[in-house]
């Protein structure tokens, strides 16, 4: 089962956008650093609005990508964690499956 609510690559945590218009992404400080956490957004402008779009992810280590897994979302939520962009990759059409 794929991890629900966020994961940690590195030294980030990126949290899943189920209800959110955005990742929150949280870098977390060097092990014994004084420095305190980085909170940011990413993604913002290609997230649409809606409830419970996404509810887990996997990251691909040889992508260094999180792929997350639609509930109620008509797309795959791509997070790519060496640049911080974030695309959707749209659902296959059931065309030709013998629907209608």
């Amino acid at each position: 089962e794929p991890p629900q609510g966020g994961l940690r690559v590195d030294r980030a945590i990126y949290c899943f956008p189920c209800n959110a218009v955005s990742v929150l992404k949280i870098t977390c400080p060097e092990r014994g650093s004084t420095e305190v956490a980085v909170v940011e957004e990413i993604g913002v402008g290609v997230i649409p609005r809606g409830r419970c779009k996404w509810q887990g992810g996997n990251y691909n280590e040889r992508e260094h990508c999180i792929y997350c897994v639609p509930e109620h979302g008509d797309s795959v939520l791509r997070i790519d964690c060496a640049d911080d962009s974030v695309t959707l990759l749209p659902l296959p059409s059931d065309e030709g499956e013998g629907g209608e």
